[in-house]
């Protein structure tokens, strides 16, 4: 377009068209032969998001993982954790046992047979010897015993064979019954097996047997046949008998991590109206243990506090009556407000284990898969009070465009309506891209802005608290919020007064919303040459 009539009238139409598509203009606005436009100005108003959405209580936690939710609405952090003590499987180690016995042969003549012949035979005791006074054991597979013959002195004696029988150590109610000759010795697995003894104590037929023979065989000189019974690999399924006083046992610390509200409860004072803190003790064993904690405390970022039981420390574990049965001890807490007003960030304790203390005698048990465990639940309904909580959140800006127009005047404009029984002070902060603060929007400190929801004596939603308001930026603020490339924000909560200026205990239930609407806006000078 060449010619610059024509250009300026084009661009006289292009602006009126736009200020009346933003003021309403009337079509007598548009009648340009009265009069000649040199310099058109506007003063629009822009507005800028910066926030928006709504805001749960999981937005306060860290991890949701805890959160639970009972069956009428109320959020509550469910922590457990089970964690398995040193096996005291490990402490019923016992060591393999050879046991030896003789039956003398006297000199004799043995002329052909085609039977067997009993010649002679020996009962006895054997004693394991173990320090525990085994009962019963129920051997695994892995178990074995090997049996030898040999003569002494030395001589063929092919012809005699020895059967040994421990009537005691039963498979599917038949006893064990094994034969060897002096050819080799026999391996034989025990597993199935179930030996009762007399605290250790078995007994042992030994029987020497003439096989048959086609020619005549003799002994010249008197001849012991020397009998072996080597238990090898000794392992059980279960066993039982008293186990004797084991301990004190030393464990090492032990800690199980609180961290559902992260940082955003850090710096807070919380007070709890219904927690719940049990320490379980679930054993497979059946012998007296008690258990001594040491330390027991809860701890965050350098401080502890101590855990008190409402039953004295060291404490008396409850066995199950019957092997494969399971006995659980629950041991409550007598300082539990004060535990979780601390807000810990973790639970610590040490142990100090004994078994069967000042005892010399009972019936023990346990089973190859017997475990010892500690269950920590707690159980936090968020019914309670709390001041100081806590949220920093940090946006990126970029005020350029907007600063190289004329700004006549600019404002932070906050709209909510706020279901949580929580009052929100905000400050914000200007800071470059370092995150540096050079500034903040209030002078004085924060300001409460987003009123709490009124909630009935039992703590439940009354009416949601809502706001609009607008806050006016001065020059400095306006220059700050121009040079800045970064909002820090940064909301103080607390929950509800009661009419006296009392925190009342509130409830939060899943339902429970903050609907926020954040932005700046700004009154623009804007003028366009014609």
């Amino acid at each position: 377009m060449k010619n610059p009539a024509a250009k300026r009238w084009l661009g006289v139409v292009l602006v009126v068209y736009f200020l009346c598509g933003i003021a309403a203009c009337s079509d007598e606005l548009l009648d340009s032969s009265e009069y000649e436009l040199g310099l058109v100005t506007a003063s629009p108003d822009i507005s800028l998001p910066l926030a928006y959405g709504e805001l749960g209580l999981s937005d306060l936690l860290v991890d949701s993982t805890y959160l639970r939710v009972y069956p009428d609405g109320l959020i509550y952090l469910s922590y457990e954790e089970t964690q398995s003590l040193p096996d005291i499987r490990d402490l019923m180690l016992f060591a393999d046992r050879t046991f030896e016995q003789q039956i003398p042969i006297l000199p004799a003549a043995f002329p052909a047979t085609a039977i067997e012949v009993e010649r002679a035979s020996i009962d006895v005791e054997e004693d394991f010897g173990f320090p525990q006074l085994l009962k019963e054991i129920a051997f695994k597979e892995t178990t074995s015993i090997q049996l030898g013959l040999n003569f002494e002195p030395f001589g063929s004696y092919d012809f005699f064979a020895v059967e040994i029988s421990l009537p005691t150590f039963t498979k599917d109610g038949v006893p064990f019954v094994a034969r060897v000759d002096a050819s080799q010795p026999i391996v034989l697995s025990l597993g199935g097996y179930v030996a009762n003894l007399d605290d250790n104590v078995f007994p042992m037929s030994i029987t020497l047997i003439e096989k048959p023979h086609t020619s005549s065989e003799a002994v010249i000189v008197l001849t012991d046949a020397n009998v072996s019974l080597a238990f090898d690999n000794f392992d059980f399924e279960y066993i039982k008998g008293f186990f004797g006083e084991l301990g004190p046992i030393e464990i090492e610390e032990q800690v199980i991590g609180m961290e559902a509200f992260g940082e955003a409860l850090g710096e807070s004072q919380v007070s709890f109206a219904n927690p719940q803190l049990t320490f379980s003790i679930i054993s497979d064993f059946g012998l007296p243990i008690n258990l001594g904690f040491t330390p027991l405390e809860v701890r965050k970022k350098g401080e502890s506090l101590p855990i008190l039981f409402t039953v004295p420390n060291p404490v008396e574990i409850l066995a199950p009556a019957e092997i494969g049965e399971t006995a659980r001890t629950d041991i409550g807490i007598a300082n539990l407000a004060e535990v979780f007003d601390f807000v810990p960030d973790e639970i610590a304790y040490g142990l100090s284990m004994t078994l069967n203390e000042g005892l010399t005698d009972g019936l023990n048990f346990m089973h190859d898969t017997s475990r010892l465990r500690i269950r920590v639940h707690a159980e936090l309904p968020l019914h309670g009070r709390a001041s100081n909580i806590v949220l920093k959140d940090t946006f990126e800006i970029d005020m350029t465009d907007a600063k190289e127009s004329q700004v006549v005047s600019a404002s932070l404009r906050i709209r909510a309506e706020n279901e949580l029984p929580l009052g929100v002070a905000l400050q914000f902060y200007f800071a470059n891209e370092n995150s540096v603060v050079s500034d903040s929007l209030f002078s004085g400190g924060p300001v409460d802005l987003i009123e709490a929801s009124t909630v009935t004596s039992s703590g439940e939603l009354l009416q949601a608290g809502s706001v609009d308001q607008s806050i006016e930026l001065d020059e400095q603020k306006l220059k700050s919020l121009f040079d800045a490339k970064r909002l820090i924000v940064r909301a103080t909560m607390n929950t509800s007064l009661d009419p006296s200026g009392e925190q009342n205990h509130v409830q939060f239930k899943s339902g429970y919303k903050i609907n926020l609407n954040l932005g700046f806006q700004a009154k623009l000078k804007l003028e366009s040459e014609l």
